[in-house]
């Protein structure tokens, strides 16, 4: 390992143990997919056990993101209804989260848009691809943190489609 990196591995160590909150960010977007879009399915990624039963629960996560949506007028499709969709649009939602010895959490947060895209020199061969994307990673000692984090990478992806589809 580089004698930068060790400084790096130790700080981000020191931090967790002090319970200071450590954020990074990510993003990858292309607003322009965006638009036109009217609902999506919604794909949440399960939790590691440890992690729900330290108190973040899927189910809770599904309900602020699907809260979220429908504030801003997206409606939740099922999956059949994302298929008769132009593009079978969903919404994902991924929070990778590691407890450490010291009970503070390391995670990393991904909330991203697929859409079925043809490829420009075969225009026969459809794939799922990823077409806007958020996000960022941390260390905090508390799981609210994390729920938090997922909310404010939601909104972000809210503002990114409502720029592309204003409200009438």
């Amino acid at each position: 390992m580089e004698i930068k990196s060790k400084y790096v591995v130790i700080l981000i160590l020191l931090m967790s143990i002090s319970g200071i909150i450590l954020e990074g960010a990510v993003y990858i977007s292309d607003v322009e997919s965006l638009k036109g879009i009217k609902g999506f399915r919604l794909h949440i990624e399960s939790l590691d056990p440890e992690i729900v039963r330290d108190g973040l629960k899927e189910n809770v996560v599904r309900n602020d993101v699907e809260l979220k949506l429908r504030l801003a007028g997206i409606k939740i499709l099922t999956e059949f209804e994302s298929f008769l969709e132009v593009g079978s649009p969903y919404l994902h939602v991924n929070a990778n989260i590691l407890k450490t010895r010291s009970g503070s959490y390391v995670y990393s947060v991904e909330v991203s848009t697929y859409q079925a895209v043809v490829l420009k020199r075969n225009q026969q061969h459809e794939r799922i691809a990823p077409t806007w994307k958020t996000g960022g990673f941390g260390i905090t000692p508390d799981l609210n943190d994390i729920r938090s984090d997922i909310k404010n990478r939601v909104d972000q992806f809210l503002n990114a489609w409502l720029s592309v589809n204003p409200k009438e």
